[in-house]
């Protein structure tokens, strides 16, 4: 389904509000595509900025031709350092990446949330203690799967022969 005109209009004024000066503008979530980070109804603050400053894992709003405003995460940047050209993002609750497009539509990032569950800044803080136990589950992870990769490998490669 193509986009109508009101849905073109507003994606017009909020690149205009946050590209122009404005320093920030608010969004509510329409869809559940974000869950559990946003849940449809939460108000999100956007707040306008350069392609090259965005990182992985930041939240981004872009203009999607066919669905309008998408509030998602940013997984990919080409090229992944520099001036980027083309991103990928994939909502949390989905299973797959969205097409990729050009790194001149997004709009912003999402620097705040507000909602039912109260309200919550995002920030790039690195660390901390999600971190630490993000970077343990993988670590754990990776040893368990090299560990019994390991132990298989070994079993089909130094049988006894008889």
């Amino acid at each position: 389904m193509g986009q109508t005109g009101e849905g073109s209009a507003v994606a017009a004024l909020l690149r205009e509000t946050l590209l122009s000066g404005g320093s920030r503008a608010v969004v509510t979530v329409a869809s559940s595509s974000m869950e559990p980070t946003l849940r449809a109804g939460d108000r999100v603050t956007i707040e306008g900025t350069d392609p090259s400053r965005l990182r992985r894992g930041d939240i981004v709003v872009y203009e999607n031709p066919l669905a309008g405003l998408v509030v998602h995460r940013l997984m990919w940047r080409v090229p992944p350092v520099g001036a980027p050209r083309v991103a990928f993002t994939k909502g949390d609750a989905l299973l797959y990446l969205d097409r990729p497009f050009a790194i001149g539509d997004v709009l912003g990032r999402v620097v705040e949330v507000a909602g039912s569950r109260g309200s919550r800044e995002f920030g790039r803080k690195v660390g901390g203690f999600t971190g630490l136990t993000s970077w343990l589950g993988a670590a754990v992870a990776m040893t368990w799967r090299r560990g019994l990769m390991g132990v298989a490998r070994k079993a089909l490669t130094h049988r006894k022969k008889r």
